[in-house]
């Protein structure tokens, strides 16, 4: 479970001067709420390409739901994309190793068609990401 404080966008916005990490490790959470996991799992949940888990909203929490099979050990990621709204601009350069690594993180909209395709089957991306699609 990834748990912490709910902040409106406008909050947000305001923590880039300040503390630029801490606002790259908020989390999109409705259409103008962010969940800033600051200190907890959160936190520390890595990106990839390919990731082995999706997140999912369950009222004040997200939680991580297993894509495929994780082995014990393997580090549980998931994809940044996948809460990344077309409204939003922050894009990370990605190193996450993966044979069809993207090589930058960016929003659901610049996702290729066949992995935001099989995102949605899955139910990976939260309807209010969805939404700033249209």
């Amino acid at each position: 479970m990834i748990r912490g404080r709910v902040l409106s966008a406008s909050r947000v916005w305001a923590l880039w001067d300040r503390d630029p990490q801490r606002a790259a490790n908020c989390i999109r959470f409705g259409p103008e709420e962010y969940l800033d996991p600051h200190g907890e799992l959160g936190a520390f949940a890595n990106h990839s390409c390919r990731p082995n888990a999706s997140l999912h909203r369950h009222g004040r929490v997200l939680v991580l739901r297993a894509l495929r099979a994780i082995a014990a050990g393997h580090e549980v990621t998931h994809d940044y994309s996948t809460f990344t709204g077309a409204d939003d601009v922050w894009t990370m350069r990605c190193n996450c190793g993966e044979r069809r690594c993207r090589g930058r993180v960016r929003s659901v909209d610049r996702l290729p068609a066949a992995v935001r395709s099989r995102y949605i089957r899955a139910g990976a991306i939260p309807a209010f990401v969805l939404a700033t699609m249209k």
